[in-house]
């Protein structure tokens, strides 16, 4: 939906305009099959703003360009932006990504009649990392981004405006009362900690759902400029000192307390299910919160090819099922 009239317009001239190149001149070239990137690559408006500068492009080499006034309205996606975080020679951007809901399935109404449940608690930022206008950082790659989990793999991308490090973060936002995986608890406020080995210090940022004080507003934001202040209040920036490299947050396997509080559970579930009666206590392995032991051997182990973690056995040579845990990354 177009937040102003403007867009509005725009938005219909370039449906219109993409129609009339396509009859007077067919498109013949070769599809792309883009395969499991479509889900997450046209996710994030940094990717979507490049399809469009192509789309555009396109249109200009068929002598159907579009004004200068309805390109810019097309391009500005500022509605988007939850926060810009500047430190040091970089700069954070926060976006809102689109979120791809599922469904769950039909679910019976009062009326006699259906309705289609869409589990709606997932969310999707993205997180841009650029270097600061007027600013050279040799170093651009060493910046890292951690989370609970450790270290985003930041893929390296870039634009007319110089080089980036781009990241799609999901995470739920709240539990429902109907959907999927009814045990992964809602995971914000998301802590995310931006860092250089070489820096002493580092930035804390905190997103935030609601307000961070956690109190009503009152009413509904009267214009978009109040929305937009809201936005920008629920990211809570501190300085706080960097880690030290040998502690880097990415430097072992590791998953969040959500995960390895509902990690135990879910192992004496599965010993329950697999026909073990005898108690068993669970325990970190070598300090890592990821590997959770029992006196069988029993413990957690990422499966590669998935965004899951699955607990298996030394005895058996397949995972068990029905104690798949399940992580939200991009």
């Amino acid at each position: 939906m177009a937040d102003s009239p403007e867009r509005l317009v725009a938005v219909a001239t370039l449906l219109r305009t993409m129609t009339a190149r396509l009859a007077l001149q067919p498109f013949d070239e070769e599809l792309t099959d883009w395969g499991s990137q479509l889900h997450d690559r046209f996710a994030l408006p940094f990717c979507l703003r490049q399809d469009l500068c192509a789309v555009l492009g396109d249109l200009e080499r068929a002598g159907l360009g579009l004004a200068p006034p309805l390109r810019r309205a097309l391009l500005d996606d500022e509605f988007r932006v939850l926060g810009r975080v500047a430190f040091d020679s970089v700069e954070l951007t926060v976006k809102r990504a689109l979120e791809f809901w599922p469904l769950v399935g039909d679910a019976a109404t009062q009326d006699r009649g259906t309705s289609r449940l869409v589990d709606a608690s997932t969310a999707r930022v993205e997180l841009c990392l650029q270097p600061r206008p007027g600013h050279q950082d040799r170093d651009f790659d060493g910046w890292s981004i951690a989370t609970g989990c450790g270290d985003l793999p930041l893929r390296r991308t870039g634009d007319e405006s110089g080089p980036a490090r781009l990241f799609g973060l999901r995470y739920r936002s709240f539990v429902p009362s109907m959907g999927l995986h009814p045990t992964l608890l809602a995971q914000g406020p998301i802590a995310l900690l931006l860092w250089h080995p070489k820096r002493r210090n580092a930035r804390r940022i905190t997103l935030y759902e609601w307000r961070p004080d956690n109190k009503a507003y009152n009413g509904l934001p009267e214009d978009g400029r109040e929305a937009r202040a809201r936005r920008l209040a629920r990211i809570v920036v501190e300085d706080v000192p960097a880690p030290r490299p040998c502690a880097t947050p990415g430097s072992a396997p590791c998953v969040d307390a959500l995960v390895s509080r509902y990690a135990a559970a879910m192992m004496r579930r599965a010993r329950s299910r697999a026909g073990f009666e005898e108690p068993c206590r669970y325990h970190e392995v070598a300090g890592d919160p990821l590997l959770l032991a029992s006196q069988d051997d029993m413990a957690i182990e990422p499966m590669r090819n998935r965004d899951s973690w699955c607990a298996r056995s030394a005895s058996r040579s397949a995972p068990i099922p029905s104690i798949e845990i399940l992580i939200l990354r991009a």
